[in-house]
Parts: C-alpha cells; structure tokens; sequence
C-alpha cells in the first residue's frame, strides 16, 4: 500500500481515495471509501487509454463480464463508470494476503490449510463457471487469504463461453495468462472449456504445498513445453493431498474432475474460526492495522465484526458446492482480533478483482454488394507481426498496391498479440473503414470485432491466414496450403534419397504449427498424406513415437518452444548411436530452432552432417541457411503475387463488383488460391534471385 502523492485523485466516483494498491498495465487500483463509509478497491484506467476508443470498449465489457460473478469466495464488483474521463470500476476490499505473498513469507501451508484452500477455490470456480465464464488467471497472486477463506480475484482475462449470450471474453488461442499455472490447452492456444480452470487450481495448490509450480522452467518456453508434454513431480506433495490434485492435473481436459466433483473428494472440512495457521493471520492482522492507521483510527480501537465461519459441508449427490455457494457473497469479511501479534508493516499487495471482456454480437450477415465508387474510401490492414521480413514486405505491398488505386490505407501489425490486433480492427471500424484485409494472429479470436464488421457492412478479406468461428468473412486469398504439405513431405522424401530408389529405413522427427492457426493441421495433413505410407511400409521411422498433430505442435509457432522440444527428442531418444536423418517442419522460423538444437548435440560436421529439414516462407535466413548447406528446403510462396490477388479482390468488391475466385470448397468462403513452390540448394538462385525476391548480395 503505498501513501498518496500531490497529483493523485482526491476521489474516483464517488469513493474517497485513500492509498494506492497497485498498478498494471492496465491502470492503477486505489483503496477508496464510499459515502456510507465501505472500503472498496477502485480500479481506474491510466490516461493514455483514454482515447482509444476499443480500449474503452474493453473496459466496458469487463464491468459487464465481472458482474455476473458472485460468490462466498470471490470479490462482487458493486460500481463502475465506463463513461466517466478515465473510466473505473469499485470491488469488494478483501483485507489478506495473496497466496503468493504468503509462502514467501511464512512459508508452504500444511495439510489442512491447503484442504480448505481447495474447497474455497472450488466454490469460486463453481460460481464463475456458473455465469457461463472462464477465469483463465488462476494463480497464486490472484488467490487471497481473507480471514475466513480464500478469494479469488482478478478476472481480467476471463472468457465467456455463453456462445448463445454473445459474451466472449477472451478468445480461444491467445498467450495470455500465466505460464506456470496455464493448463495445456491454454499453452496450446486449443479452446478452453472450464476444466482449464481446474488444471490450473491444482498447479496452485502444489504451490501452496511445495513453493513452486509444477511445471516451473528456466525459461518461458521451456515452462509451456513442460505444461504441454511433461508429468507434474508430486513427490514433495503430502499422499492425501496428492489423491485430490493429481487429477486435475490431468493433461486430457475430459480427464479432470468438475469443481463440484473436486469439492466432492475434499470431502468434509470442520468449522474453525481461523481457518489459517497464525502467521497468516498474523500478515491480515498487520494489513488491518495499517487500514486503520490510514482511517486515523487506532488499532486497538477497530473492533473485530463477527467472525464468518462457513458452516459444515453437506453433500447431496446432485452438487456438494450448495452449502457453500448460497451463503451471501457480499457479507464483510472478517477483521482478525487485535490483540493477535503484529508482524510488521505490510508487505503484500492488496486485490481487486479485473475483468476483461469482449461483447459478441448476435446477428448473421449476410454480405451486401457495396455501391460503387469508393476509390478513395479507408481500407483497414492488419498484419501479424513486423518482427518478420515476410509480413513487412506483405504489408507494404498491400499498402502501395492499395494506394496507387486511390484508396487510403491504416496499416497496422499485432506484434502476434491477438488482443493487439482485435483493438487495431475495432479502432479501424471507429475510422469508417471501408473494407478490412486482415492477416489473423488468431484465427478464432476475432468474432465480435468482424460481427461489429459485419453490423456496418464492412466486408472482410481473411489474408493468407483462415479465419475460424466465424460467418462474416466475405473472401479469403492465400497459397494452397495443403499442397504446402505435400510439397514439404515430398521435399523431405527427396532429401533422403527416396524419390530415387533409397529403401531407408530413416529416422525421422515430425514437427507441426500452431494449434491456433487451422492452416497448420492443413499443412500437416498434407504432409501426412505422403508420409504415412512412407512409415507404414518401414521406409520412415519416428523413433519417439511422436506422430499425432498434438503431440507435435508448436503453440504461437515459437522458434524457441521447437528447439526445446528438438532437445528433448534428441536426448531422450537418441542418446545412443542413433542419428536423426530427416526433420519436418512446416515453418522457417520453427527450422532455426530446430538446427541449432541439432547443431548442440554435435550435428553440422563433416562427420555428422545436419539431417533433411524442411521450412516455408522463404525467409532470409533461412534461405541462408539452404545456401549454406544447413537448411535442406523451403516453400517458396510469392507474396508479392498475394498482395496483387487481394488487392485486385479489394478493388472489385469495394466497386461493386464480383472479384475472380479459384476454390469454394476448401475454406468454407470463395477463396483464391495461389500455388506454392519448392526451393531448395540447386534451384535458389533461378527462382529467389532471379525472380528478385532477393538479391544475390542479401543472400551473402
């Protein structure tokens, strides 16, 4: 809690300002005062925000999505203003620490504790559930140890799944929350049900017994490589305690219990009136003196209110959560006595709860020829990221292609953050955007923002990237993204020799995309249709038995996430005097990691040459790589041509027009598709340079 400075608030609403609790990205959280004397958290948006119109969109949708929660064991939010300067929101104040503060300071909870610690976090998620939402945050610092439970707070990224109320929250395939405690799923960018809420309640409850999460790692990507693949170590968790977590930690979502169920093999808990070992009071204690101290009442004057004690658990067959979730969510929580020992200042940071949600609409559009004459009109364009040459280059393209038509252009780049993205196509709409091209960083996660889309008559283009979920996209415009596949395959086979008679057998690794991007299962089906028969007949081997898309994708296509994975493969499988002879991947990006992986155990020499890996996209390095003899080949797809097919399909539609389409089977909407290419070592230099894709100084 930190003291008011000279250009802080005097008030928010209408709630006295009292300290500063916290900030984030997001803004700051005071402790404030109503006029009946309640202390509330209030959450106000930093000023930067202000002007973005999505971002106060956002806000607005949170205040809706946290409304719905209610509970014993959460904190209601009671007050907003979406509308005022800086838009805010009041909740419940939980006077406690978080759990996270906890254990560093007093240490790993017992048994008992972690028992009731279970029980009160299962109501919650039974609650939140119940209003049709997704917490997708639960971790240790968004756990409170109130006196007479926990709370669960903070549900800034949680995700409706009232697909018929309209109200996503979040949106399937988002990096978003935090790796240590995010379920598989989540890691995987797959869709989320609520049993991800209940994965990551027991990484929680393992860290309440152990310190640490389960799948903690040394990096970002290692932590999500051992959420996804790797067994949690529940050795130091207590046997009885281990019954309960065990299954939530399952890796298969159908495999968890449901809260209530989770509630159920708790199982009984008495009713104490410190329901915490002493330290912990001891830390609510402190946090209430220093509550009262700012009240400028002193401590031994703030009498205790009555102890709330939850009363005995039944459990009658059809929800054992009842007992629990009919008590009133909003009774005070307890003020610990006095007259416990203080253990000095306050050192923990008090919650509020945040919620971030995204409206969906409701209505099917129906694509409406556009009149003609709109050169000049607003085009919105939005690329993935600018940390790749391929989606500079793309960008760009587009954007001069666009604008020697007349047209104008907002072109913007996510920086592969689909939040991003959705709040630059929102800002685009708010513009009088005309028509929208968008290259997807999340195929699924842009429902609402093209449903507002459709509700003004914007026609969407879907660019080189499927868009999922989603019945208001007018046209999509890519490269053949199956025959990619085969294309990679057939590269693979090439470089082994096969193609030429070699009878193998060969050890080969399969590597997929993104499990968020439906063109990545495209791509490894078409891989797949040439590969199967390849390891049905013996000719190809995968020696760790790796050959399931989900076993082989690689979540946000991250090069680092691959490389782990390479590592892993090659020391669990190949300690011996086995060698890797193959490696497909479907991405250039993915190749780097994987031959630097390769290249630490001792491939890349004369004696061990690197393996056959494959890639796509043509990028820099990686055709430096191809020409350097490391690389073996990559799918060249001219983006050049793309930029060209979709703005000719831009300039037809915003016309009036009916623009060329090639395929209307494949993607669910008319589409044009482009044909990809090999390149290889013994082909660059006709296609690449002599195409003036590159030049031959570039590749040097």
């Amino acid at each position: 809690m930190k003291p008011l400075e000279a250009s802080d608030p005097a008030a928010v609403g209408p709630y006295r300002v009292l300290a500063e609790l916290g900030r984030g990205g997001m803004g700051r959280v005071f402790l404030g005062s109503g006029s009946d004397g309640r202390l509330v958290a209030v959450k106000q948006v930093h000023p930067q925000f202000v002007e973005d119109e999505g971002f106060r969109a956002r806000f607005r949708r949170e205040v809706n999505a946290s409304r719905r929660v209610s509970g014993a064991y959460t904190a209601a939010v009671i007050d907003a203003d979406e509308h005022a300067p800086l838009p805010w929101l009041a909740s419940v104040f939980v006077p406690g620490p978080s759990l996270r503060h906890t254990v560093d300071v007093a240490g790993v909870l017992e048994e008992e504790p972690v028992r009731r610690l279970a029980a009160g976090l299962a109501v919650a998620l039974v609650e939140i559930h119940r209003a049709k939402l997704i917490h997708r945050d639960l971790k240790p610092s968004n756990v409170l140890l109130a006196a007479d439970g926990p709370r669960l707070i903070d549900f800034g990224i949680a995700r409706a799944t009232d697909s018929q109320g309209g109200s996503e929250i979040t949106r399937t395939g988002w990096l978003v929350g935090s790796p240590d405690f995010m379920s598989p799923e989540q890691a995987d960018g797959r869709p989320l049900t609520s049993a991800s809420d209940v994965f990551s309640l027991g990484t929680v409850l393992v860290m309440a017994c152990t310190g640490v999460s389960p799948f903690a790692g040394s990096s970002m990507p290692q932590t999500l490589y051992n959420v996804v693949h790797k067994e949690a170590d529940l050795a130091a968790v207590p046997e009885t305690l281990r019954e309960i977590i065990e299954p939530c930690l399952a890796k298969d979502p159908a495999h968890r219990p449901s809260p209530a169920q989770l509630l159920e093999s708790v199982g009984q808990l008495a009713p104490s009136a410190r329901v915490w070992p002493a330290p912990v009071h001891d830390l609510i204690a402190s946090q209430q003196d220093e509550v009262a101290q700012l009240l400028g009442v002193p401590p031994e004057q703030h009498a205790p209110p009555e102890q709330h004690v939850p009363p005995e658990q039944p459990t009658p067959p059809h929800d054992p959560t009842l007992a629990y979730t009919q008590q009133n969510p909003s009774s005070p929580p307890a003020v610990p006595d006095a007259r416990i020992r203080r253990r000095g200042p306050l050192l923990a940071v008090l919650g509020a709860v945040v919620g971030v949600a995204v409206l969906a609409g409701g209505v099917i559009w129906a694509l409406l020829p556009p009149p003609p004459g709109r050169a000049g009109a607003l085009v919105g364009v939005t690329m993935p990221t600018k940390s790749s040459d391929r989606w500079t280059r793309d960008g760009d393209l587009v954007k001069s292609r666009l604008e020697k038509l007349g047209y104008r252009v907002d072109l913007k780049y996510a920086e592969q953050d689909a939040p991003t993205q959705a709040g630059e196509i929102e800002n685009q709409i708010d513009k009088g955007a005309k028509l929208l091209i968008v290259a997807a960083v999340d195929g699924t996660a842009l429902t609402s923002q093209l449903q507002r889309a459709a509700d003004k008559k914007i026609p969407v283009i879907a660019y080189d990237l499927p868009i999922r979920d989603s019945p208001n996209v007018a046209y999509y415009t890519s490269f053949d993204s199956f025959k990619v596949g085969v294309q990679q395959a057939t590269s693979l086979l090439a470089g082994l020799g096969v193609d030429k008679g070699e009878k193998g057998p060969f050890n080969v690794e399969l590597f997929g995309g993104s499990p968020a991007d439906s063109s990545a299962t495209i791509f490894w089906n078409g891989a797949m249709s040439v590969l199967k028969p390849k390891i049905d007949s013996g000719t190809l081997k995968v020696p760790s038995g790796q050959t399931d898309f989900r076993q082989a994708a690689t979540p946000q296509w991250n090069s680092d996430i691959a490389q782990q994975r390479m590592r892993d493969i090659l020391t669990k499988t190949y300690a011996n005097s086995q060698k890797v002879d193959g490696v497909l991947s479907p991405y250039d990006g993915l190749s780097i990691g994987i031959l630097s992986a390769l290249k630490s155990n001792g491939y890349g020499t004369s004696g061990r040459p690197y393996p056959i890996v494959t890639g796509q996209d043509a990028e820099l390095a990686s055709v430096k790589s191809i020409v350097a003899g490391e690389q073996y080949s990559t799918i060249f797809k001219d983006t050049r041509k793309l930029a060209e097919a979709t703005v000719a399909m831009a300039d037809a539609v915003l016309k009036g027009g009916k623009p060329v389409v090639n395929d209307t089977k494949d993607h669910g909407v008319p589409s044009y598709l482009l044909n990809p290419l090999i390149v290889d070592k013994s082909n660059y230099e006709q296609i690449i340079i002599g195409g003036d894709y590159y030049t031959a100084d570039q590749l040097e």
